[in-house]
């Protein structure tokens, strides 16, 4: 991984991106050769995502998104 800390990410942001790849390694990684067998994720896997905020991070929260932008 690239030492380079662009000066656009902020200290929210790399908290935000840290918590999503330690996310996808604990949760999605394992689960990987099931989910081929069974041609996709499951619910819960789904679930688990949408409360860390990693699904639709660019809506508005009142709405259900994250609130976040396209940094």
């Amino acid at each position: 991984m690239s030492t380079y800390v662009s000066p656009w990410v902020s200290d929210d942001l790399e908290l935000y991106r840290s918590t999503i790849r330690e996310f996808i390694h604990q949760e999605f990684v394992p689960a990987q050769e099931r989910w081929r067998a069974e041609h996709g994720p499951d619910r819960e896997a789904w679930r688990k995502a949408g409360e860390l905020g990693m699904l639709l991070p660019d809506l508005p929260e009142d709405i259900g998104g994250g609130g976040g932008d396209f940094r």
